[in-house]
């Protein structure tokens, strides 16, 4: 049903430009003007007014993408081991994944000794950034980060209040929107290891 109302309103709105760019034609050949380029002219800032921030989504995302998404392991559990010996042996899961947030970041704990941040941030033109990552709760080290874009723009039916909503064209779940996305699979098994000191079992 709401995909119909979504329809109904862009036919809607491509009438309404059909109907201005017919006047705006019929007014310029009245007074001896180029119709052409002032149907061209309407045009153009009739759909920029909808589709404006479209492009620069794009060019945005893409940058953002290509420049920071990804996954970075900065230290590997062998590595930490031998820094912290005998620690490891004393971590135990924790139950429930409970989970704390604070401003934009929520917290994970996955043992004693490591927790799972993650952070969205807000960018332009609906771009979010989300930054994960696996934190050494004693020194606030680093082990591993993941870096991913979406847009805040929600499947269609969902969030029909959200400023935008509607540019259901601007929506992006991922950089890697096709396949299994890679780096964030590896960034997973690398916190279930971290989490249960072992690899994940297939």
């Amino acid at each position: 049903m709401l995909g119909l109302i979504y329809l109904a309103g862009i036919m809607a709105y491509l009438i309404i430009i059909a109907l201005v760019v017919w006047l705006i034609s019929w007014i310029a050949k009245k007074n001896g003007g180029t119709s052409q380029l002032w149907t061209m002219i309407t045009v153009v800032v009739l759909l920029g007014l909808v589709l404006w921030d479209w492009p620069l989504m794009e060019i945005m995302f893409r940058h953002n993408c290509s420049t920071q998404a990804g996954f970075t392991i900065n230290k590997t559990l062998e590595q930490w081991k031998d820094e912290n010996p005998g620690i490891a042996d004393t971590l135990h899961p924790t139950d429930g994944a409970p989970s704390t947030k604070v401003g934009n970041t929520t917290t994970y704990s996955l043992n004693q000794r490591f927790n799972w941040e993650i952070t969205q941030i807000s960018h332009w033109f609906h771009i979010r950034k989300q930054d994960e990552r696996i934190v050494d709760k004693k020194t606030g080290e680093i082990l591993a980060q993941y870096i991913d874009f979406n847009t805040d723009i929600p499947p269609l039916g969902l969030g029909i209040k959200r400023k935008g909503a509607y540019k259901i064209w601007m929506m992006k779940g991922a950089c890697e929107q096709v396949g299994n996305n890679l780096p964030k699979r590896r960034f997973n098994e690398f916190s279930h290891l971290i989490k249960y000191q072992e690899e994940i079992k297939l």
